[in-house]
């Protein structure tokens, strides 16, 4: 799993679960520094759902920069997996 703690962050596609609002708020509270775009000291790409006609190519903007840029991706289960973790965490810490 990766730890996306201190992490700058972007979202790209339709997450299923949360809206991007949410997964941004979400992402600050266990940790990561989320961005509206990838920019220089962005680090990871969180891929949600892209719906596009059949004849065109399953990518985004931000997908593209990933790859340009060699960012890791990953999709939007891995996140929620992360920030599963980072709460569970806390509420250990608390106990």
């Amino acid at each position: 799993m990766v730890d996306l703690t201190r992490m700058h962050i972007s979202f790209t596609g339709r997450l299923k679960t949360l809206n991007r609002k949410q997964a941004i708020a979400l992402a600050s509270a266990c940790g990561a520094f989320p961005q509206p775009r990838p920019i220089a000291t962005t680090q990871i790409i969180v891929i949600g759902t892209i719906e596009k006609p059949f004849t065109e190519e399953l990518s985004t903007k931000k997908i593209a920069y990933a790859h340009e840029f060699n960012l890791p991706t990953i999709n939007e289960l891995q996140f929620l997996e992360w920030c599963e973790l980072k709460i569970a965490q806390r509420i250990q810490n608390l106990k």
